[in-house]
């Protein structure tokens, strides 16, 4: 079965938009200003100017409450070794595959729903609306 592609992405207002996504290299006829934009799942009429530095791509997996995890999200989750312990990462997506880059010494570690089902982690939150979860040191 294959994944649905979808973005999001926050526009300027602080409002966030989930569906598909066009990026609009120069203005058009006079109409469409150049910039990021997130249409709903069916794609038009409705569209909506999003901050460029805000899109992420879906992962396709949902954490333990159900939340789908974007690119740029904030999770906690067990590490990859094994120990038990629970660490703090951010989504990113690094050749070709999602990534949970650990911010807190964990293993950098590969998320897929075949290797770490959704189930293991929980979002917290992301690096747009808390920068401030960037900083964690210590699990």
């Amino acid at each position: 079965m294959a994944r649905e592609i979808k973005f999001r992405g926050m526009d300027i207002s602080g409002n966030w938009y989930e569906g598909n996504l066009a990026v609009i290299p120069k203005k058009i006829r006079n109409t469409v200003d150049a910039g990021s934009y997130i249409s709903n799942a069916g794609g038009m009429p409705f569209a909506y100017q999003v901050r460029p530095e805000t899109v992420g791509e879906s992962t396709g997996l949902k954490d333990k409450n159900g939340v789908e995890v974007f690119e740029g999200d904030i999770f906690r989750a067990e590490d990859s070794d094994g120990d038990g312990q629970m660490h703090t990462y951010q989504m990113v997506f690094i050749d070709a595959a999602f990534v949970g880059k650990s911010l807190d010494g964990g293993m950098d570690t590969i998320w897929a729903a075949f290797w770490h089902p959704g189930e293991q982690m929980k979002v917290i939150g992301n690096i747009h609306e808390n920068p401030d979860l960037l900083e964690v040191k210590d699990a």
